[in-house]
């Protein structure tokens, strides 16, 4: 994905470069940015009661980035970014059953020692730049976003329970090794609108995006159960907003901070068991997928 994203880099800087016409520019910006994300995987009765639900938490995780936008013809724009983590620390995975027909959790496990393998967020988007007045600009637009995550969860304690009334939450203990690995992917077209303030040297920027046909697919492996789980999302709702201040060193760099919060809304799927010691797969579950994460980011760009 790496790669790919510097060649569509290289070939708009080709592009921009063969173009005569002055009035066409081109972005270059790169950015560190700030990541946490509670991610949620459930898995429902035949009644639709909660069976099982498993909160991925990843605190305060390190992404690199790179984006590029060129100003097209009549006041259109392609914007193309790429995000991947770099460093990540303190997260966390819980995992609670509900047995025995009880409205209140039976069986927990806890693993503070979960190690976040992959975060990348890929972006590309095309919008089209109205005039509101001599200082603010509209852009509207449509966009697709992917991104893909992997977590695996080690080590941990537990409480059980035996029964739903005197041996309640009786069992207690601590495993150790690798437990479950967890990996989604989402893939999501979507509308797109931009409000661009200017004052002096000073930007103030808003973005949304919203979807309901965001796709997803989920791989969950148990590894002491040598289970793996193939979970299948479609329609699901994006709604994601950021804000952003930019600042005007000179007429080619500028500095940007911005604060962005995503959430694709729970929605249930389809989930297919896989024996990893046969092969052999099992019928359909009902499951259930959803996410929330803030960005907080600074940028620097330079205007071609």
């Amino acid at each position: 994905m790496i790669n790919r994203f510097f060649y569509i880099i290289l070939v708009l800087l080709s592009y921009t470069s063969m173009v005569a016409d002055e009035s066409i520019k081109f972005d270059l910006q790169t950015s560190y940015s700030n990541y946490s994300s509670t991610a949620k995987e459930v898995v429902y009765k035949s009644n639709g009661s909660k069976l099982s639900e498993l909160i991925w938490k990843v605190n305060n995780a390190k992404l690199l980035g790179l984006n590029a936008e060129i100003d097209l013809y009549e006041k259109y724009f392609i914007n193309i970014g790429f995000k991947k983590n770099h460093e990540t620390n303190n997260n966390r995975m819980d995992d609670y059953d509900w047995m025995y027909n009880i409205n209140d959790w039976t069986h927990w496990s806890g693993h503070p020692n979960t190690k976040v393998e992959k975060i990348e967020i890929f972006d590309i988007k095309l919008n089209k730049q109205t005039y509101l007045n001599e200082n603010t600009n509209f852009l509207f637009g449509l966009g697709f976003k992917k991104e893909q995550s992997r977590y695996t969860a080690y080590d941990g304690e537990y409480v059980y329970s035996t029964t739903s009334s005197s041996l309640f939450r009786d069992k207690t203990g601590t495993f150790s090794g690798k437990g479950i690995t967890y990996a989604h992917t989402t893939q999501t077209p979507y509308l797109n609108f931009e409000i661009h303030h200017s004052i002096n040297d000073w930007d103030i920027l808003f973005m949304g995006k919203y979807s309901s046909k965001s796709k997803t697919t989920a791989i969950d492996i148990h590894h002491m159960r040598d289970l793996e789980f193939t979970d299948n999302f479609k329609n699901m709702q994006m709604i994601n907003y950021s804000l952003g201040i930019k600042y005007h060193l000179n007429k080619n760099f500028s500095l940007l901070i911005s604060y962005e919060h995503m959430q694709y809304k729970l929605k249930k799927g389809t989930s297919v068991t896989k024996d990893l010691t046969n092969g052999s797969v099992s019928g359909t579950d009902i499951v259930g997928f959803g996410q929330e994460y803030d960005l907080s980011s600074f940028a620097i760009s330079y205007r071609f």
